[in-house]
């Protein structure tokens, strides 16, 4: 008498273990580059935000002549209607910041005396020039040591 044995077909061990060898090394490859164009995103979208806040800032001073002096501070409250969703609208992806610092008491002019405790985007300066917004991840903050350069949080 013959004995039939039964034969079920199944991947061996070794086959498993190539193809987890082979998506390993597919992680590895493509992990890095998802998270460079994640980053290099991020950037751009805070470019973006930030040539907002310029159009928002130069819309503000054509507007105010008046309050447009040296050492003035564009408050967020001042440049809100001059942004589509506000300025709490904009966010940089990056986690970054728009809002340069708290204006000092006493520091503004008298017309915004009331607006001591307010955000303010940018300072114009002495000579009457009024800076580029700026992001809290400028320059050489986006770019982890030991990588790729890619783009900062700044306008060209």
């Amino acid at each position: 008498m013959m004995i039939k044995l039964k034969t079920e077909k199944a991947f061996t061990l070794a086959e498993m273990m190539a193809v987890i060898a082979i998506i390993g090394i597919l992680m590895v490859v493509a992990i890095p580059s998802f998270l460079g164009a994640r980053r290099a995103s991020d950037a751009k979208a805070c470019v973006a935000n930030l040539e907002i806040l310029k159009s928002a800032v130069n819309e503000w001073t054509l507007d105010n002549p008046d309050e447009a002096v040296a050492n003035h501070y564009i408050t967020t409250n001042e440049i809100n209607n001059y942004v589509s969703d506000g300025f709490t609208g904009l966010e940089c992806p990056g986690a970054g910041s728009y809002i340069q610092g708290t204006v000092p008491v006493g520091g503004q002019t008298p017309a915004n005396a009331d607006d001591d405790n307010d955000d303010y985007v940018v300072r114009i300066e002495a000579d009457g020039d009024i800076p580029d917004p700026t992001c809290s991840k400028g320059p050489n903050t986006t770019t982890p040591p030991g990588t790729n350069e890619l783009p900062d949080h700044v306008l060209d």
